[in-house]
């Protein structure tokens, strides 16, 4: 049998805002945009999961293919994050880590990335600053999950952004959301 061990997540050593030591503050729309360092579409093109260093977490690299770059520069490869947790079958290991984003060979993603190598999960606000592209089966157009179907964690779920009580939207608005959201003036000057 598999040993589990489930971590709570201790907010105040992941995020600089206060927050309670089990509860992930609910971030904005606008605060992502504003303070995601990348913001990117991509593919998960390989995921591997491994002991960090000092072997006291695992952890799990995933590998992405870069189709667009929403926010920040695109880069000219594949890039790779860490985020904690993760499982080592032939150990029969596995830590599994709340509220923390999830990844699939395959998937497609709108990700909200900080580039601070220190954290346990540089996707801003978690699960938060993760979207699912999907294509829809009748129209074959791409469209964004904007709410997450996890049943494991309860203590937050997606909010719409401004569209009433949707659960998706095409790929292209939600795109253009970022793009005028990154271009208002409450945030600023465009950086050049």
């Amino acid at each position: 049998m598999k040993k589990i061990i489930t971590i709570i997540v201790l907010m105040a050593l992941f995020v600089p805002a206060a927050a309670s030591a089990t509860t992930i503050k609910p971030i904005s729309f606008e605060e992502k945009v504003q303070h995601a360092d990348r913001i990117i579409q991509c593919e998960v093109v390989d995921k591997k999961s491994r002991w960090n260093d000092d072997h006291t977490m695992i952890v799990t690299d995933i590998t992405l293919k870069v189709t667009a770059a929403l926010k920040g520069p695109i880069p000219k490869q594949n890039i790779t994050i860490t985020v904690a947790g993760g499982e080592i079958p032939e150990e029969d290991q596995a830590i599994i880590v709340s509220d923390a984003p999830e990844f699939e060979i395959g998937d497609e993603k709108v990700l909200f990335l900080l580039d601070d190598k220190t954290l346990y999960c540089p996707v801003l606000g978690w699960k938060q600053g993760t979207y699912k592209v999907f294509k829809d089966p009748e129209t074959k157009e791409k469209r964004i999950k904007l709410k997450h179907d996890d049943k494991k964690s309860s203590r937050f779920r997606m909010r719409p952004l401004r569209a009433g009580d949707q659960d998706e939207m095409k790929l292209n608005d939600f795109t253009e959301h970022i793009k005028a959201e990154k271009n208002s003036k409450k945030h600023g000057p465009k950086k050049k």
